[in-house]
């Protein structure tokens, strides 16, 4: 999404900590319009909405529920 929309190769978006992260994702119509995670180490990040869902509030529903989803885990910090 984001990589797509910045014109960057997607190719240098992988940082090797999806796989360990927890992560949100915003389905409309079928489609992902949204998405983030949550680094084990509590470090939010890679939230990113459609141009075409912006002013919604998808943004901070899906930092919402990354941090809730950290204090399930019982992260010490977010």
């Amino acid at each position: 999404m984001f990589s797509e929309e910045q014109g960057i190769d997607s190719a240098l978006d992988f940082d090797g900590q999806d796989k360990d992260a927890m992560h949100a994702l915003v389905i409309a119509e079928g489609k992902p319009v949204g998405t983030g995670r949550v680094l084990s180490d509590g470090h939010i990040g890679r939230v990113c909405v459609l141009k075409s869902h912006r002013g919604l509030g998808l943004g901070r529903d899906i930092t919402k529920a990354l941090v809730e989803s950290a204090r399930e885990q019982k992260l010490s910090r977010v």
